[in-house]
């Protein structure tokens, strides 16, 4: 296929409009919003509500390619209906959608009515695109999409935040945990491991940030040590801040679809301690250590390698985000990708 010249997507762009319904406005689906709405004309619909659905099939009918950021199966019904019209599908798959995790009770593939209509909706798709190699495997698999309508775009994120490394001066003895922190969560994020390592390393700051429900972080903090600060919910500055301070970031997820706080704390110079379960292998490479999801043990000897050696590897962490997950490169696939759709007729109405 002979891509378009800058003249011809201008005059296709001006044409195109991209239909992307939501359930959470999250920063990725953010920076996708903003990525497609640079060349296309794209329109957003929050779908939680039964009410919104009469609203957003109109939008379906209007649009050139409905963009749908998971597969959930709230979009079902846009996604029949798009199918209806001949119209392309996308579906951006990865994490609880995709996943069947049965010992830990996560994923939208463990067998049930979910798992059935998370199958067709993916079925309908014209395209599935994962945002990791692991997110593709499960794809695959779990859902059973085949490869010729599954691919993989990985996520993207600001190479130029912070604008420079941050210097060792600025660093703490600290290990930082950013995240959700509900009864799921403190299993399959690995929080419950991080609050009794602290037990382990009295002489460590540990500092646990992220919007939490009362059980779950009265669970935490009988777990941990007096070394642990509860940060609860963080704006982006704070965030910001407690990654340029501290100098471990700690995430030993039982299941992960990408890890992107790991990847931004990353950027931070921050040394990943995590688990070699899902993406995390693929976002840290050897420029962080790996433990067991449920090892507290584990996690403080590698804390404390962490603390004396820094990264292991010959490339450090900002070095490695900054190579191979930069914003520019998701931008740059996910406009081809719209092209490639819209010049495929046969791909378009399959």
């Amino acid at each position: 296929m002979t891509a378009p010249s800058p003249a011809e997507r201008d005059a296709r762009a001006s044409r195109v409009r991209i239909f992307m319904p939501y359930i959470h406005p999250l920063s990725f689906v953010d920076q996708d919003f903003e990525t497609l709405s640079a060349t296309y004309d794209v329109r957003t619909h929050d779908v939680r509500s039964p009410r919104a659905l009469p609203a957003g099939l109109r939008q379906v009918a209007g649009a050139d390619v409905v963009y749908c950021w998971f597969g959930s199966v709230r979009f079902l019904p846009y996604v029949v209906f798009a199918r209806l019209l001949r119209k392309p599908v996308i579906v951006i798959a990865g994490g609880y959608d995709v996943a069947d995790e049965r010992a830990i009770g996560y994923g939208n593939m463990r067998p049930g009515v979910q798992r059935v209509l998370g199958r067709l909706l993916f079925r309908l798709a014209t395209l599935s695109v994962a945002f990791s190699e692991t997110s593709l495997l499960e794809l695959r698999k779990n859902a059973r999409v085949p490869g010729d309508r599954s691919r993989v775009i990985v996520l993207g994120f600001d190479i130029n935040h912070p604008p420079a490394p941050i210097p060792p001066a600025a660093k703490r003895r600290t290990v930082v945990a950013i995240g959700t922190i509900d009864a799921s969560t403190i299993h399959r994020k690995g929080w419950l491991t991080v609050a009794r390592m602290s037990r382990l390393i009295p002489d460590v700051s540990v500092v646990i940030a992220g919007k939490s429900t009362p059980a779950a972080l009265a669970e935490l903090q009988s777990a941990a040590g007096p070394n642990v600060r509860f940060a609860g919910f963080v704006s982006s500055a704070e965030r910001d801040e407690l990654f340029a301070s501290a100098t471990v970031y700690a995430q030993p997820s039982a299941h992960e679809g990408f890890g992107c706080a790991v990847a931004e704390a990353m950027l931070f110079g921050c040394v990943p301690v995590v688990s070699d379960r899902g993406s995390l292998p693929e976002v840290v490479g050897s420029s962080g250590y790996y433990v067991a999801p449920d090892d507290p043990e584990a996690l403080a000897h590698a804390v404390r390698r962490a603390l004396a050696e820094g990264a292991p590897g010959p490339e450090s962490p900002r070095e490695r985000i900054t190579r191979l997950f930069p914003l520019s490169l998701r931008r740059t696939r996910l406009r081809a990708l719209i092209d490639e759709l819209l010049a495929h007729k046969t791909m378009r109405t399959t």
